[in-house]
Order: structure tokens, then C-alpha cells, then sequence
């Protein structure tokens, strides 16, 4: 199955899993689409970090509401 949405945000820091570290969101994360420059609630993503391996999680902590919404009715 594809991925629809993955998470973008402005800052990253990583952790440490299986001997490797792993990007993770260190500010709010949002959803985007593969090929768009904005979030799917509407922010200007296309200075933002980029973290296609991980896919975008609504209604998590972290998670921006408006994009958890705009997931969560088109899942």
C-alpha cells in the first residue's frame, strides 16, 4: 500500500533506534503529498524538512490539528 501523506516540519532532531538514528519531528508535524510545497492544512512547506520515510500520524501529539482533520476524512 502507498503512503498518501508524509510528515514535514520545520525542525528535526533524531533518536537513536537499533543502532541508528532516525530523523524525527522536533517541531510540529505536518502531512504533505509527494509534489505539493504546501501542507495539506495550507502552510508553505518548501523551506521545511522533508521526512518522506515517515509517514504522517493524525491525532498524535505532535501533529498539527488542521492536518490530523484534512487525514482523517480523506483516508
Amino acid at each position: 500500500m502507498t503512503r498518501r501523506w508524509f510528515t514535514t516540519c520545520q525542525l528535526i532532531t533524531t533518536r537513536l533506534v537499533d543502532g541508528a538514528f532516525e530523523p524525527v519531528p522536533a517541531s510540529l508535524a505536518h502531512a504533505k503529498e509527494m509534489g505539493t510545497s504546501r501542507s495539506v492544512c495550507g502552510a508553505d512547506v518548501s523551506t521545511w524538512n522533508k521526512l518522506w520515510e515517515l509517514p504522517f500520524v493524525a491525532h498524535s501529539a505532535g501533529s498539527c490539528p488542521d492536518c490530523s482533520a484534512w487525514v482523517g476524512r480523506h483516508a
